[in-house]
């Protein structure tokens, strides 16, 4: 029935599976093709199946596909309901987000201006209103234009509080993001955290040293990540560590990132064991160590993981706290037959700033009966070469 297929419809857009996804497109536009035969074009039925595939779309950022059916939508409401109707307001708004969002902002001006013009017909606190604006802070963080979306969210708190106050879900919402917000400030200011870092494996408090590094990069975090798990790439950038030898696949290995979709058998995934070659010193390459790894987490804002606990994440500062914007991995070293003389954990983690350009932190916490002998030995050592990994990557 059109209600049946609807209802699963609505059930596979709110999963982050692309398989998922794409099947609850196929069934909005059966469903929304149906509808229009039975009930016409006019439809309220109609209208919301419409909305359901635009959002999907903007969701997905298919603007293009979005388009289509916000176009739909602002024709045939407006039909209607007239031009200043909320919901055909919403839906110019909703198609201006996708036009721009396609450089073709001199489409979207009217619409928006449109938007503008007509607020005060409600008011710009009434809930109408605030609904626009909300729209079009989520479409700015899909474009990771992140301060953008925080100004509109100051607008809403600022308007919504006084004409609805501040218990309003709307309002809760954008204070609730404009808090996190803060957060995560905090995060980019504050690294590494004045108490030390932490990792799962070696917590700090079990922990006899830490190394880190970091360094800002203008390239986009996908791409920035890419290059971390592409260990068949490491022997042309990466003086540090210039080769890593898989040596165990995982059932995640045919993973791919998010602007990757072979199943290159260099690619680092959840679960793999590899053999890591290190140079200490950089004018003795031909000198190398190894050390045996396993991958102990993966975290992409497409699959975030759930290694880090939550309290962890938020709270204690070693972590960049949303996982929306970060992508992670982090390897380990535990070796079952001395258990306890040597334990490792690297973090590695990829902000995504906006406009194209991240913020890369690594970490290494090192404990055990042996981690003091290392410390002696190497701790100045694994500091300069760890701070020579990120001026790598950020020249890769």
């Amino acid at each position: 029935t059109l209600a049946t297929s609807l209802n699963l419809a609505v059930l596979y857009k709110l999963s982050k599976n692309r398989d998922k996804r794409e099947m609850a497109a196929k069934l909005f536009k059966d469903t929304l093709n149906r509808q229009k035969r039975v009930l016409g074009e006019t439809h309220e039925h109609v209208f919301r199946c419409a909305d359901h595939l635009g959002e999907l779309y903007g969701e997905d950022r298919k603007y293009a596909d979005a388009e289509e059916f916000y176009r739909f939508l602002a024709i045939h409401r407006e039909s209607v309901l007239g031009p200043e109707h909320p919901d055909v307001l919403q839906s110019k708004l909703k198609l201006a987000a996708c036009l721009s969002f396609q450089d073709r902002e001199k489409e979207a001006t009217p619409l928006i201006e449109c938007y503008s013009a007509a607020k005060s017909r409600f008011g710009e606190g009434s809930e109408e209103a605030l609904q626009g604006l909300e729209y079009l802070a989520q479409a700015y963080f899909r474009e990771q234009r992140w301060e953008e979306g925080m100004v509109v969210n100051e607008s809403i708190v600022d308007k919504g509080s006084q004409a609805l106050g501040y218990d309003h879900p709307i309002v809760e919402r954008a204070t609730a993001q404009l808090e996190f917000r803060d957060m995560e400030i905090r995060s980019l200011a504050l690294w590494p955290p004045a108490n030390g870092l932490t990792t799962v494996l070696v917590p700090r408090n079990e922990t006899t040293f830490s190394i880190s590094a970091s360094a800002n990069i203008n390239a986009p975090a996908p791409f920035v990540f890419n290059v971390i798990r592409n260990t068949t790439a490491y022997p042309d950038w990466n003086t540090f560590t210039p080769a890593a030898n898989i040596t165990s696949r995982s059932s995640n290995s045919s993973n791919s990132s998010p602007q990757d979709n072979s199943t290159t058998a260099g690619l680092l995934a959840l679960g793999d064991r590899f053999t890591y070659t290190v140079v200490l010193d950089p004018t003795q390459s031909q000198n190398t160590t190894q050390s045996f790894e396993r991958v102990t987490d993966y975290s992409t804002p497409d699959a975030p993981s759930s290694y880090v606990p939550p309290l962890l994440l938020e709270e204690d500062g070693s972590f960049y706290p949303n996982l929306s914007r970060v992508y992670r991995i982090a390897w380990g070293v535990s070796n079952p037959a001395t258990p306890g003389q040597l334990v490792t954990e690297r973090f590695s983690e990829v902000i995504d700033l906006g406009n194209r350009t991240s913020e890369y932190r690594t970490w290494e916490n090192l404990g055990g009966s042996l981690a003091s002998v290392v410390q002696e030995l190497l701790q100045g050592t694994l500091q300069r070469r760890f701070e020579d990994y990120a001026r790598d990557l950020k020249g890769e």
